[in-house]
Formats: C-alpha cells, structure tokens, sequence
C-alpha cells in the first residue's frame, strides 16, 4: 500500500478502494485512538504535501492549509471525511494506518484575446477555496467584460501555472494551443533599438515636414507593426517579398479594411523612399476595392431632438455648431474666439484637412446661440476650453456627449459627429444649395467627395412612385 501511496502522489492518479481515480494520496494517519459514545478518534496527519493537518475537536475536524482555514466532518463508520471541496477516504479506519486522497477540481485553459493581447484563460465552476488559489497566482487578473481570470501569454507561462497548482488541482490543456507570436500579435514583439531609432528619426523627419499629428501616429504604428511581424528582420534585407508576404497573412487574413491597408502601404512606401533610398513596390500587392459607403444621414426631426437632450449650454452649444456649420470634430476643438466673425456671419476654420483655411457662414440663430454661451461661459483663448483655462476640450469627451444625448432620448442608431456634418451637408442640398458651395464649405480638395450626398437626396427619390401601389 505505501508504494501505492507513493505511485499516486507521482502519477497523480491513486488508487481508491479497489478503483483508480483522479486525486492525490499524500499523508498518513498515525493509529487512531477510540474515545466516548461517538466512535471518532482524535486523528493526526503527520505529513502532507499541502502541508495540511488534521486535529480532532469537539466533533469536528479542522484542516489547516497555507490557502485556507475549512471545518470538516467526519462521517462514523464509512471512513470518509469531507473537507470543503475536498473528499478523504480511509482505508481500514480502525487499523494503524490511514490513507486518504484529496479529490482535486479542475481548470480549463483556452486561448483568448483580451484588449488586444494574447492571454490564457482560466475558466471553472464558481468555488470560492478555488477562486481565492487563483488569485494567489501572481500574473493572474479578473476580467470583468469577459467574465474570466486570465494570465498573459507566453511560450512558458503554462509550465509556470503545472508548477504553481500541481497537487492543487487539475489542469486541463487540452484546448491551449501554441501561438506565433510574431505573424498573430506582432504589436507585442519587442523591437530592437536601431529600428527604434530608425522609426524615431521618420517621425522628426514628418513633424519637420510639417505632417499632421494624427499622420505621424498612423505611420510610425504602420511601421512599428511591419517590422515586427517581420520578427526584427534588418531594414536594409526587407524586399517587395516582406511586403506582400505582410499584407496576404496579417491584413488579408485580419480582415482589415481596405483604407487602412492603403495608410499602411503609403506608411511603408514613403519610409523606404526617405530613409532607405529605396523604392518597395506597392503595385505587387492586389489591392481589394474600396467599398462605396453612402454617408449616414438623419433626419431633422432626430437632429432636433439630440440637439435639444442637454440641459448643459455648453454641451448643446457644441452639438449645435456642427451640425449648423459641418466642421469636422477636430476641426469644432481648434476654433479660438478670434476665429467666430459676428459682424460678417462667418467661421474661420483655420488648417483644417490639407492644411487649408476655409469660411463657413453663420446664421443669425447661431450667433445668437454663440454670444449667449460665451457670456455664460468666458472661455479666453479656445472656443470650447477643457477643466483648465485656455486648453482645448478632449475629443474623447465630445463624443461622450454625443452619446449622452443619444441615451436621453432613447436613439439606438450607432450615430456619431460625423453623422451631423453628414446631416448639414445632405439638408442643404435637399434645400437647394449649389454642390459648389457645399464643396467649399466642407472643405473637401475634390467636387467628386462631395457628390456622394447627391445619392442620399430625397427630394427627386420621395416622388418616384412604385408600381407596387398600382396593383
């Protein structure tokens, strides 16, 4: 029996009675001795590989473990003993030795992506003894969105959690598979310092050239993003090859679109034609069609409403101002007070898209909506400040009062900012203004942007009659 014992606590599978079953037999209990009406015994564990011991009191057992305190009982005359999640079973209760086994739950591992990064999942049926082993594992964190306990991925985290829990519980691994880091997450592959510093130097060499912020983030992430798929390749041994082989089994098989395939391509032709003194050649790539979206309109009924969901002048004022002028949302945050013409009706809309300035017209009502928010809030150098005088207000935080007016008044349509520049442009057409104006007033280099509204019109679309209503 004690090379029985012995077997189990190496193989993890002991035998139980005259079964195999899975659990751990890990102590010895020294001879029991027989007190009062009861039949129990005060019993002992001399040596437990949790280090666990058992002590008779008062009818009932204590186990002592470094996880946790839990009260047992003992059942008379079966020889079993059930501790919390745990279940003993004696052999022989009444001779010199015992032996029990330790019935262990189990943890599924599975892969997951978790904002962004690869991790480790470990799912199980709630227990609290459980729970709080898990928690003692350094790594480990509780997702709330997904419900979860999950550890980063690694090549050697899984040999970390057999060490960790074993004779603890069981893991069950079946359904972990091995990850390419490099060709599935490549955003987590550390670069090595001279692509680093070949990045850095682009990104001074844009901000000289003057490219806008959002510009230089895209591209330098485009880059980041490349060369790390390509596992730290040397810049100088990338080819047209690299570039195709990046865009069929990261863009292609990620399933991204067709716009930011085209700023990816434009990030890395304009790099190598900088910095490497060499042309990659894009045209190798098939480039799949960019989708023709028509712009997301609402109707003035529904603008009228979200306009009017805030209380909050500020907030409404600013929700009002793009959908009475059509700036983009960058655009809203960069007006300073010097840029508002009362006098002559206009918006100054200074380096906007293309590095261009443009007047947009103000109507009488929107001045008026203007001179009553600035009495009221004062702002000294931008239009619409943030908590701290004379800083822009967040972007982040436009949008949520967008989302706020949503939820008040109970629209589920995934409207965004842009949507009302999309409104103003499509209501005045619908009104009558030339597709000329419109152009400048947006702003857009090409009158063929602009025509895309001509196709969400309704006023020549609500005269067509459908056959349908003459049968």
């Amino acid at each position: 029996m004690k090379r029985q014992m012995e077997a189990g606590l190496n193989s993890g599978s002991p035998v139980l009675g005259d079964r195999e079953a899975p659990g751990v037999c890990f102590a010895v209990l020294q001879k029991p001795r027989l007190e009062g009406s009861s039949g129990l015994a005060p019993m002992k564990i001399v040596r437990t590989a949790l280090r666990i011991r058992v002590v008779y009191r008062r009818s009932r057992l204590i186990a002592r473990s470094s996880q946790a305190i839990m009260r047992c009982r003992a059942v008379p005359g079966c020889g079993c003993i059930s501790v919390g999640f745990c279940f003993f079973r004696l052999k022989n209760p009444l001779s010199c030795s015992y032996y029990f086994f330790y019935q262990m739950k189990t943890i599924v591992l599975k892969n997951a992506v978790i904002e962004g990064l690869p991790v480790i999942c470990l799912e199980f049926p709630y227990d609290f003894a459980l729970k709080e082993l898990v928690k003692t594992y350094s790594e480990c964190q509780w997702s709330k969105r997904h419900k979860t306990w999950w550890v980063p991925y690694r090549e050697d985290q899984l040999d970390e959690l057999i060490r960790f829990f074993r004779g603890k519980v069981w893991l069950d691994y079946s359904q972990l598979k091995k990850i390419d880091m490099a060709r599935e997450f490549p955003n987590t592959i550390e670069l090595d310092v001279k692509t680093e510093t070949e990045i850095q130097i682009f990104i001074e060499w844009m901000r000289n050239k003057r490219y806008a912020e959002s510009t230089i983030k895209t591209y330098s992430g485009a880059l980041i993003l490349f060369f790390s798929f390509l596992d730290n390749k040397a810049i100088s041994e990338i080819e047209n090859e690299d570039l195709a082989y990046f865009n069929t089994h990261y863009i292609i098989r990620k399933g991204f679109s067709a716009s930011y395939q085209s700023q990816f391509i434009n990030a890395v032709k304009l790099y190598f034609s900088i910095r490497q003194h060499k042309k990659l050649n894009p045209e190798i790539i098939d480039r799949p069609k960019k989708p023709k979206l028509l712009p997301n309109v609402l109707a003035k009924e529904e603008i009228k409403r979200i306009l009017n969901a805030h209380k909050n002048l500020k907030h409404r004022t600013m929700l009002s101002l793009i959908y009475a002028c059509g700036p983009r949302r960058s655009e809203l945050l960069n007006v300073k007070i010097t840029d508002v013409d009362s006098n002559r009706g206009l918006l100054i809309v200074r380096q906007s898209k293309g590095k261009k300035d443009r007047v947009v017209p103000l109507s009488a009502k929107t001045i008026d909506l203007l001179r009553e928010y600035y009495k009221f809030e004062q702002p000294t150098v931008y239009l619409f400040e943030g908590e701290k005088p004379g800083s822009r207000y967040s972007a982040g935080s436009l949008q949520k009062v967008l989302k706020s007016a949503l939820a008040k008044i109970g629209l589920r349509k995934p409207v965004t900012l842009h949507w009302l520049r999309h409104s103003y442009a499509t209501h005045l057409l619908e009104g009558g203004t030339d597709l000329r104006y419109i152009q400048e007033i947006l702003g857009h280099r090409s009158s063929r942007t602009t025509e895309i509204y001509t196709h969400v019109t309704d006023n020549s679309i609500r005269r067509i009659k459908s056959p349908f209503d003459d049968l």
